[in-house]
């Protein structure tokens, strides 16, 4: 006596963030779950932890809305967007808006013209959030929609995430913003919001630095990268590494020898505890099909711990990678929800 009652294709879900409890959870998807998203855009949703209470946010008759961030109590959400909303962005131009949890308040925060302004990050106290332009400048607006002014001013920074209390930042950069960079290679980057404090704290001039995360509590940044900062990367692999703003300190967080991937961009537990990352490299097992898994290390280095089964084959059957690994996984505070 099986009765469909509703039938849905959930596609293009991506872009997850989690609030600092772990309870709830936002994304972005072209799914249409409610007959409220008829044009198969992206919007931003939300949901709880548990799987209850699924809404849509946004709803906006065209155009996308994408890279949801989400405050520590659940209640406020920023996202780039080139769509119309409320009227504030009749040229469709890519802007950062911020937007009540339950679809109410939608408010454009960011307002240069002739430029696309994409991926913020609120911090986890709802007072500043960061993002990055194109030509790559990283940006900083207060949450109510002052002080919109950039940090950097170059054409090669990106990647900015914010602390809980919107006092520092974590980005990458080509711009060799400390003058001691000076052909060219990525580096990472933290700064304070009122543009005050820069410091390069990755070590090696001549590598790439890439996908910077900071801690909550903004003393460690977890990046990737072919450095050898502590002597355990001869061979200069692609590696996990975060940088202890308490000690000066860098740790070398995976050890890949280049069978599969050590390690992909990675996120940071709030407490600065836990890195938090996608790998295909064998770490604990065989892994012959060189799927991707989920693994969490100690943010001072330590043995990988997978999380969950080894998947065989993809979601929805098949073969293939059973992680999606174009987007980090996210973690909470404590890195004990993912």
């Amino acid at each position: 006596n099986r009765l469909t009652l509703m039938t849905m294709t959930a596609s293009g879900i991506q872009s997850p963030a989690i609030t600092r409890d772990g309870t709830r959870v936002v994304f972005e998807s072209t799914m249409n779950p409610f007959g409220t998203n008829p044009d198969g855009g992206q919007e931003i949703f939300r949901i709880q932890a548990d799987g209850t209470g699924l809404v849509q946010v946004t709803n906006s008759a065209s155009g996308d809305s994408s890279s949801p961030s989400i405050t520590a109590d659940g209640n406020t959400i920023v996202f780039h967007s080139n769509a119309d909303l409320a009227g504030q962005n009749p040229n469709l131009e890519t802007q950062i808006f911020r937007i009540n949890a339950d679809g109410t308040g939608v408010q454009r925060l960011t307002h240069f013209s002739g430029s696309f302004v994409v991926v913020p990050r609120i911090s986890a106290n709802g007072a500043v959030v960061v993002y990055f332009s194109q030509p790559p400048r990283i940006g900083v607006v207060n949450a109510n929609g002052t002080g919109e002014h950039y940090l950097t001013n170059g054409s090669a920074s990106l990647n900015s995430s914010v602390d809980d209390t919107g006092t520092w930042i974590a980005f990458s950069s080509g711009d060799n913003l400390t003058g001691d960079s000076p052909n060219g290679t990525n580096q990472i980057y933290r700064m304070r919001t009122d543009g005050t404090g820069l410091q390069r704290v990755s070590t090696d001039a001549t590598r790439n630095h890439f996908n910077p995360e900071i801690s909550g509590t903004g003393t460690r940044i977890v990046y990737f990268g072919n450095p050898d900062p502590v002597g355990s990367n001869p061979n200069h692999y692609l590696q996990l590494f975060t940088y202890d703003a308490t000690t000066s300190q860098t740790f070398q967080v995976t050890a890949g020898t280049e069978v599969g991937f050590a390690g992909l961009p990675a996120s940071i537990s709030g407490d600065g505890n836990w890195v938090v990352f996608l790998a295909s490299t064998p770490w604990a097992e065989p892994n012959p099909n060189g799927y991707f898994h989920l693994y969490r290390v100690p943010a001072t280095g330590g043995p990988a711990e997978r999380i969950g089964a080894a998947p065989t084959t993809a979601p929805g059957g098949g073969t293939g990678n059973a992680f999606a690994y174009t987007y980090k996984p996210r973690t909470d505070m404590t890195g004990t929800r993912i």
